[in-house]
């Protein structure tokens, strides 16, 4: 017990109170040597329950205990543990007490420095106390928050235990109870040797509800108001904390319409990440932070702090799918049960105290789906009522039109609205989802529009690259990549396209100017003045979900067997929300950079006047009309022009419109690969012909001009 507050030289005081506030000026880490008023109230109020006068106090240390009970006019012994305490009682004439004294006390209290190390201390004081203690006797002690969960404070219990001392009262001291040396929570536990049927738990708030909660303890009495004394099985909770967390899983359980699990029965395993701060990819994993409040999150691509930061827990999912657990775990109702459940001066999870997070589960089966649908719907409209107040702002004047949208809002006409902002590629892919009544055809749909979206983005990237090979440095920027990669591409070959481009572009020529938009470079690249443009197309957030996306094809495509319909639309309500996140990020970007085809051309004094079609929507009967550049636009070539500027990219042959299917005179083909001779290309949205082949290798060559091959590869 060898602490700083010691080492004042007693000897320059003539009496204690000099001595104490000697101790109340040192740093606060050494203040600790001195007892809280609620401390010694709780004592106080507890001689008087029990009608004593007499108190030993078995934790003398700088002698402020002893020193507040006996100004309450209570003859109070001190047990001495060490030469120190024996010198500052000496100087000051307390009453002193040792070990194999014979007296026996009604009331003994203790109040030491929270350090779990003071084990020999702590157990030669429990010794003693088990003796010293009359059989209905009181022993009062102060304890950290973390004495319900800490090994180390469980260890003390146990050895009082043993000594016969058992705690029948755990009451939580108020807020600041030892500050400014510390804020940590603190509680007191009072012991006897007869160890009670059930467990007095309450809360001192303030120094006025000190007298009701010892009342009710003394007298065995359940309040109404539970937080000033109730009475709780021992061996189901051990405080306030977990009594209250169990009544707030039951309102939850009530809520969702079922039951409130823990982690640990609706899960297989619970995993941390391995030495080099790794997981295994494990089919049906939820990854919950064990500090703070960050999303829980169901793949590995999603993580938002560092791995080492999180804990996995692999699912059961014939009891939760990893969706539903996710919704609740980031609902209001979900962070307060994680905060709940979080301990340690730090508060954080660890592999035992995160099987005791519950999440409430609906009882009927489907439920969970209709419950994350329902929430499905609910950031539909938020996304249009977001969208709506960002047209609004930006023209008020159309006021009435939008508030004809306002009265019409609902789902369906939300994504609707929204595809027809899209660029024709896109718009028609997700024109056939919405109308397909087949769960299992709406899931390879949206594979499709993702797969389209990652080759339409990167198609774009290319061509601003290819504008400006001289800006960009092709080798270094391509350096982990392959053009012969593409020579038969595949969807998760385009994510690492965008992934890759994004990454250089933000990082090495973006940086800091392309937050502020300043003098930035890029903006001459991509043909614009608005740097949010450039943001959606190198877009980080948009790379994960296409990455997610097509991880999930590849996980659902490899499993084996027949998929029934429930599987599907589980899959197609994962999707959506894949979709939602999408739209949360594009919003009406694509109405600022429209999909152009060159028809015909007219040279004029003022210049190239291009007869062109606007590409944009699902309705392949496109809107043509007059457009003047500088330079004539070729013929059946594809443009991005951007709204702001007027300017034009020249787009690489990545997407081609054909127009020889009979019935469909503006089908749209994406790049594929090479075959021989030729180039194919597939539709997503032509089911009567799905493939199209061009003579040459012109897209191929077009790649090859920027991505590098590599010899060896």
């Amino acid at each position: 017990m060898d602490r700083g507050y010691f080492v004042i030289d007693i000897n320059k005081y003539d009496n204690y109170g000099e001595y104490l506030n000697a101790l109340d000026r040192l740093p606060f880490r050494e203040r600790e040597a001195v007892t809280p008023e609620v401390v010694i109230r709780i004592c106080d109020e507890l001689a008087k329950q029990i009608k004593t006068g007499r108190i030993l106090v078995s934790s003398f240390i700088s002698g402020s205990f002893s020193n507040g009970l006996s100004e309450l006019g209570y003859k109070v012994a001190s047990f001495i543990q060490n030469d120190t305490e024996k010198q500052i009682a000496d100087k000051f004439s307390f009453e002193q007490y040792y070990k194999g004294s014979e007296e026996q006390f009604d009331l003994i209290c203790a109040d030491i420095p929270f350090d779990a190390r003071l084990k020999e201390y702590i157990n030669e004081m429990a010794d003693v106390i088990s003796v010293a203690i009359k059989e209905d006797g009181f022993f009062t002690m102060t304890f950290p928050v973390s004495v319900s969960y800490d090994k180390r404070y469980k260890d003390i219990l146990d050895y009082l235990e043993k000594r016969g001392l058992f705690a029948n009262a755990v009451i939580d001291m108020p807020k600041g109870t030892y500050a400014p040396v510390t804020n940590i929570e603190t509680k007191i536990l009072i012991f006897q040797k007869k160890c009670s049927e059930k467990r007095f738990i309450a809360k001192i708030s303030e120094l006025k509800d000190v007298n009701v909660v010892i009342s009710n303890y003394v007298n065995d009495v359940v309040a109404k108001n539970y937080s000033i004394g109730t009475w709780i099985e021992r061996d189901k909770y051990f405080d306030l904390q977990d009594f209250e967390a169990e009544l707030a899983y039951r309102k939850e359980a009530k809520n969702y319409g079922g039951n409130a699990l823990s982690i640990e029965s609706l899960s297989k395993e619970i995993n941390r990440p391995d030495r080099e701060n790794n997981f295994k990819d494990i089919p049906n994993a939820i990854y919950i932070p064990k500090v703070g409040i960050s999303q829980v999150v169901d793949s590995i691509e999603d993580f938002t702090i560092k791995p080492q930061n999180y804990i996995q827990v692999v699912l059961d999912e014939e009891k939760i799918s990893t969706q539903y657990a996710c919704f609740f775990l980031n609902s209001e109702h979900g962070i307060a049960n994680r905060k709940m459940m979080m301990n340690g001066f730090i508060p954080s999870f660890n592999l035992q105290t995160i099987k005791e997070l519950v999440i409430a589960l609906p009882e009927g089966d489907g439920e969970q789906r209709e419950i994350l649908e329902t929430h499905k719907q609910i950031e539909e409209l938020r996304l249009q009522l977001d969208a709506l107040e960002s047209k609004f702002f930006k023209k008020p004047s159309d006021y009435k039109t939008i508030q004809k949208s306002l009265k019409d809002i609902n789902n369906a006409e939300t994504l609707s609205d929204w595809v027809e902002t899209l660029p024709f590629p896109l718009a028609s892919i997700l024109r056939r989802y919405l109308a397909e009544n087949s769960y299992e055809k709406k899931q390879e749909t949206l594979f499709l529009f993702f797969e389209a979206y990652a080759i339409y983005n990167a198609c774009i990237l290319l061509s601003v690259i290819n504008d400006n090979i001289d800006a960009f440095e092709c080798n270094t920027m391509f350096e982990t990549t392959d053009v012969k990669y593409y020579t038969r591409s595949t969807f998760g070959s385009w994510v690492t396209l965008n992934k890759i481009i994004t990454n250089y572009v933000l990082g090495k020529i973006g940086g800091k100017k392309a937050e502020e938009g300043e003098d930035n470079p890029l903006l001459d690249y991509f043909k614009t003045d608005s740097i949010e443009v450039i943001k959606v197309l190198c877009n980080r957030e948009i790379n994960k979900i296409l990455y997610n996306a097509s991880d999930k094809r590849n996980k659902w495509k490899g499993h084996t067997g027949i998929s029934s319909e429930q599987v599907c639309k589980d899959h197609v309500l994962e999707l959506e929300q894949y979709l939602n996140q999408l739209r949360n990020i594009v919003r009406d970007a694509f109405e600022e950079m429209e999909l152009i085809r060159a028809i015909s051309c007219v040279n004029t004094r003022s210049g190239a006047e291009n007869s062109i079609e606007t590409l944009v929507g699902s309705n392949a009967l496109f809107m043509k009309e007059t457009y003047v550049t500088a330079t004539p636009l070729i013929s059946d070539v594809l443009y991005l022009k951007m709204k702001d500027t007027q300017r034009v990219i020249e787009l690489l042959p990545l997407i081609v419109f054909k127009s020889s299917p009979s019935s469909e005179k503006n089908a749209c083909y994406f790049y594929s690969r090479n075959d021989d001779n030729n180039t194919l290309y597939v539709s997503y949205h032509y089911e009567q012909q799905p493939e199209e082949s061009e003579p040459g290798h012109e897209a191929l060559d077009a790649l090859t001009r920027i991505i590098p091959e590599r010899t060896g590869k």
